[in-house]
């Protein structure tokens, strides 16, 4: 055997040996796509430092993205995912610009077998159930003890209903579809920042969602999904 030959297969096996990096899956929308939603109930809760109303309409406008790990089960990285960055605006008013969506995405990764390697990871804290052209996904956090629940246009990714539930069970912000433009990618992929996880989701989720008398919305303890 030649040393060419020798170094070819010595090259071939250390690729074969080398640990898989998880796969990423992406939005399939483009930015500039938007979503409105109706706030249909609303408890003691505020988005991005605002009280919302029932009745108000917001709206979330596609303005970047970032690529964040699934941390789950038991903390292990199973899959990444490219989650929406939106300028975010209450009754037409601009109330949060390039923000992360943590605990709300609007839009949801939808490239093929998302959802599939999405449903795979279910255990008693976290339930996804496809229904033709909707997922239903359900999320359960053990610190501070609420749940969250998406209903989602399974072909791109677009979030029709969500939930938010405080400890007692009681809903805290239920929002619903009114109004969308989705704008299909003009190319392959989009550049994606990718911040320091774990820090980038307890800051993202403490800025986005708070409940009163919840101390903290870092999912330390529970089921960590970004």
């Amino acid at each position: 055997m030649g040393p060419g030959v020798l170094l070819l297969a010595c090259l071939l096996l250390g690729a074969s040996l080398a640990p898989s990096e998880p796969i990423v899956y992406h939005l399939v929308i483009e930015e500039g796509s938007w979503a409105e939603y109706e706030v249909l109930e609303a408890g003691d809760v505020m988005i991005y430092g605002i009280v919302i109303p029932e009745g108000s309409l917001i709206n979330f406008c596609l303005s970047g993205s970032e690529v964040l790990p699934v941390n789950w089960p038991y903390g292990r990285e199973t899959l990444r995912a490219e989650w929406p960055l939106c300028d975010v605006y209450l009754d037409g008013d601009l109330i949060a610009k390039n923000a992360s969506t943590y605990l709300i995405r609007p839009f949801w990764p939808a490239e093929g077998g998302f959802w599939e390697a999405l449903a795979e990871l279910e255990d008693e804290n976290a339930r996804v159930e496809l229904k033709g052209d909707v997922v239903l996904v359900e999320l359960r956090v053990y610190q501070p003890g609420f749940s969250l629940r998406w209903e989602v246009r399974k072909s791109d990714g677009l979030t029709l209903h969500y939930e938010l539930a405080g400890p007692e069970g009681d809903v805290e912000l239920s929002m619903e579809l009114e109004e969308s433009r989705l704008n299909k990618p003009k190319s392959n992929g989009r550049a994606s920042s990718q911040p320091d996880y774990l820090a980038s989701c307890i800051l993202a989720a403490a800025a986005v969602v708070a409940i009163a008398g919840l101390a903290s919305l870092a999912t330390r303890g529970g089921a960590e999904w970004s």
